[in-house]
């Protein structure tokens, strides 16, 4: 289980979320975390990376206007980065 915070910057340019796994000590790591995320209306994603290493993360916009990507390798903490217009 991963517990999820998240803040905008850039005047909502920017959305950065954390992921922070939360189960037994030590956590079990997450293989994959699959995210469906509705953002505010007129915000198109550019890109989404994987933070701090700026790795491309593969998204799509499902039918319903779902941005949707999956976190892999959660050990601990890991954060994702979207660029938005």
């Amino acid at each position: 289980m991963c517990v999820v915070s998240g803040y905008t910057r850039d005047a909502g340019k920017e959305i950065v979320l954390s992921f922070l796994n939360v189960q037994e000590n030590p956590p079990i790591p997450v293989p994959e975390l699959s995210v469906r995320l509705r953002l505010p209306e007129n915000t198109d994603v550019n890109q989404i990376l994987s933070v701090p290493d700026d790795v491309p993360v593969p998204y799509e916009l499902d039918s319903r206007g779902y941005t949707c990507f999956t976190v892999r390798n959660i050990e601990l903490f890991r954060m994702i980065r979207l660029e938005c217009s």
